[in-house]
């Protein structure tokens, strides 16, 4: 048997295939059409466990931005923030103690 294929660049080549290659094999259909059947399978799982993924990221982006938007009703000093408190009330304190206050 022959086959004849052709590539992008125009090029056309011609092959000779064996008897084991053009001859179906007692259970090959059956074999092929069981490995496509789990490979299509698995495709579908990994499309479920994908729009899972998307489904759980959008209610995660969904809950941070509702905890988002009531924090910003409550103001939240960031750790340099207290420290700068702590900082300046030790120097008032210090330059007071100085003065004689």
């Amino acid at each position: 048997s022959l086959l004849c294929t052709g590539s992008v660049d125009g090029s056309v080549y011609l092959l000779e295939l064996s008897e084991g290659l053009t001859t179906l094999q007692r259970n090959e259909k059956s074999q092929v059409t069981a490995m496509f059947e789990r490979e299509s399978k698995r495709e579908k799982n990994l499309d479920a466990r994908a729009k899972e993924l998307r489904v759980s990221k959008a209610k995660e982006a969904k809950a941070a931005e509702a905890t988002a938007k009531d924090d910003m009703t409550a103001p939240v000093e960031t750790p340099w923030e207290v420290k700068a408190k702590e900082v300046e009330d030790e120097f008032w304190k210090a330059v007071g103690d100085v003065d004689g206050v």
